[in-house]
């Protein structure tokens, strides 16, 4: 299984805490593991057969910000969203199992995606 940004911890989702909902409204929690705010991947499903990750979303300082990953039975990355809480996916691609893009989305501009990426420093 070849993991999107393999150096970052993984823990199942039940693994983690709620410690609050976030300021704004919207739905979204902020999420603790450990008791400190959670920044890692929160593996959110599991292939039945293989136990290898299915789906994982990303959280920073217990906000749910980052990469919401989806891979293939193979390990391969399936899709990819780069997302600021629940409800903003804004930038999205999907692979086919040999990694060509066959689809992407970017429902910002160029400016206000290069803006967000480094607020929430995004790629690191």
């Amino acid at each position: 299984m070849s993991l999107k940004q393999p150096h970052k911890i993984r823990v199942p989702y039940n693994d983690l805490e709620i410690i609050s909902h976030a300021s704004g409204g919207g739905g979204n929690l902020i999420m603790g593991y450990q008791d400190q705010l959670f920044t890692g991947y929160a593996i959110i499903d599991y292939f039945p057969d293989t136990k290898d990750i299915q789906f994982e979303d990303e959280y920073k300082n217990g906000e749910h910000i980052g990469w919401d990953n989806e891979y293939y039975p193979t390990g391969e990355l399936k899709s990819e969203c780069l997302t600021i809480g629940i409800h903003f996916s804004m930038d999205t691609t999907e692979y086919d199992i040999n990694g060509n893009v066959t689809s992407h989305i970017r429902v910002v501009s160029d400016t206000t995606y290069s803006e967000l990426v480094a607020k929430y420093n995004l790629l690191d």
